[in-house]
């Protein structure tokens, strides 16, 4: 096994189901399977994905976790992956059909290193004034650009080998939701000596829920700032992506 894809999912079967159609449809069907974790799921997302497994391509599995958290959901999918490699993918992540293919490729290429793809807008996002606004301010990377070692990390769409996560002691759980948990990881990464690298190649859509509206994203960005001296806490102002940040603003205790 080469690679398992994780996949945290909370209350949001419809998303999730979307996100499978495209892993099912990957031009790579040995070798890798799929992991969704459950994350306090009091609705159906479960029992869906059981009822599409003995159909998908490639071994397709669920397990429940109790613990609240996109960190706790992807640490429990890393403790059952099989594959050297875990692809993180959030439950609203829409990738092509050479995703696993690239990442292949990448990890020939890049043995040991932390793979880090690009997220780009649905076309019914960019049909709006914000979505426009916000691709426009964000653009995309060209996808002829090289492979570049990075100090971010995003775990919308991300190669890490199992054993190097594991060794860190997987993503802190005491970040709540989805919240900078993601910086927390890099910093810890980066400082342990692994490399992280952007592969604008590695392409992907998001069906995002606040791709739309700037109140929307407002509201997201502000339940994500909200862990942010957590940071602070844990790393003070020493040199990572988010010092001078920290040091500009400063967040409350």
């Amino acid at each position: 096994m080469r690679v398992s894809v994780v996949i945290p999912t909370h209350n949001r079967p419809a998303k999730l189901a979307l996100t499978l159609d495209r892993l099912a449809a990957q031009t790579v069907t040995t070798g890798w399977e799929v992991i969704v974790v459950a994350n306090r799921c009091t609705d159906e997302t479960a029992d869906s994905v059981r009822a599409r497994s003995d159909e998908f391509p490639v071994h397709l599995m669920v397990i429940e976790e109790p613990a609240p958290g996109a960190a706790a959901a992807r640490n429990a999918g890393a403790r059952v992956a099989k594959g050297a490699d875990v692809l993180f993918l959030d439950d609203d992540i829409l990738v092509g059909p050479e995703c696993v293919e690239r990442l292949l490729h990448d990890r020939r290429d890049h043995p040991g290193g932390w793979i880090v793809g690009q997220v780009l807008p649905l076309s019914e996002h960019l049909a709006t004034p914000f979505g426009a606004f916000r691709a426009a301010f964000m653009p995309a990377t060209p996808t002829t650009t090289p492979v570049a070692e990075v100090r971010w990390f995003a775990s919308g769409i991300a190669l890490i080998p199992t054993q190097s996560l594991l060794d860190l002691g997987g993503y802190e759980e005491n970040f709540p939701g989805a919240a900078l948990e993601d910086a927390d990881l890099v910093i810890r990464a980066v400082r342990a000596g692994n490399k992280v690298l952007y592969d604008p190649r590695l392409t992907s859509h998001h069906n995002d829920w606040a791709g739309t509206s700037i109140r929307d994203f407002c509201r997201r960005q502000q339940m994500h700032c909200a862990t942010a001296p957590m940071l602070d806490q844990r790393f003070g102002t020493d040199d990572h992506p988010w010092s001078e940040l920290i040091t500009s603003n400063r967040p409350p205790r």
